[in-house]
């Protein structure tokens, strides 16, 4: 353990919170819930290459006529160097719409919103100034294109800062959602992209309580993210 985790460990055991009992797994006392202020990061990348239809190789098989005994070679490589496309690439407008509907919702002050209406609901008060902060923040959204079909994935983190500014670690989530056709994402101005934001930033706000925080409540009934 480093000097500054020493430091940490110590800032919390020795921090004091009146009616905050202490969980397993939890911290001692209950910490300032503040989001985190760094952009979230865009991350786009293609799916697997899709294929062009068979008659694409149907022209190269014109050569067997003259050379028939390299027929088998020359129908195999025309399958392959014809058939075969690059990687699918997200349209510019739809990515940039899609980048700016994540910026707008998937925020760090959003997903610290639903940490202190939890905080709320368990009856913790707000936590003293001198309290350790745990930041939250949305990191980085993941787009994957294939072509015909978009998968997405959100990804949190929350990190501990002890009163004199000790780091621990921070912890990952990462929530998926199932690949759908890309007109279903953008139809009706992304609707369908902020419901699964949503649905993301409650199970985050809930992951991250129950990680961190005195009194875990129960698991979200959707699907739960992934670290």
């Amino acid at each position: 353990m480093t000097a500054d985790l020493r430091r940490l460990v110590a800032s919390l055991l020795s921090a004091a919170a009146a009616g905050c009992a202490t969980q397993p797994g939890g911290l001692a006392v209950a910490p300032r819930i503040v989001a985190g202020e760094t952009p979230i990061e865009i991350r786009s990348s293609a799916g697997k290459p899709s294929r062009r239809p068979a008659e694409a190789v149907v022209p190269m098989l014109a050569g067997c006529g003259i050379y028939l005994p390299f027929c088998p070679i020359v129908v195999l490589g025309a399958g392959v160097t014809a058939g075969w496309i690059g990687p699918a690439v997200l349209p510019a407008a739809d990515s940039a719409g899609l980048a700016a509907t994540f910026r707008q919702h998937a925020t760090g002050v959003s997903l610290q919103e639903r940490m202190l209406r939890l905080a709320e609901a368990a009856g913790i008060r707000a936590a003293a100034p001198e309290s350790p902060r745990l930041v939250v923040r949305t990191d980085a959204a993941f787009l994957s294109y294939d072509g015909r079909s978009l998968s997405l994935s959100l990804r949190a983190q929350a990190q501990l800062l002890a009163p004199d500014g000790a780091e621990s670690p921070p912890t990952y989530f990462r929530y998926h959602f199932p690949a759908r056709p890309l007109a279903d994402w953008t139809a009706h101005d992304d609707r369908l992209v902020r419901q699964a934001i949503d649905e993301a930033l409650d199970a985050f706000a809930r992951s991250i309580w129950a990680t961190y925080m005195q009194r875990p409540l129960s698991p979200p009934s959707s699907s739960r993210p992934r670290r």
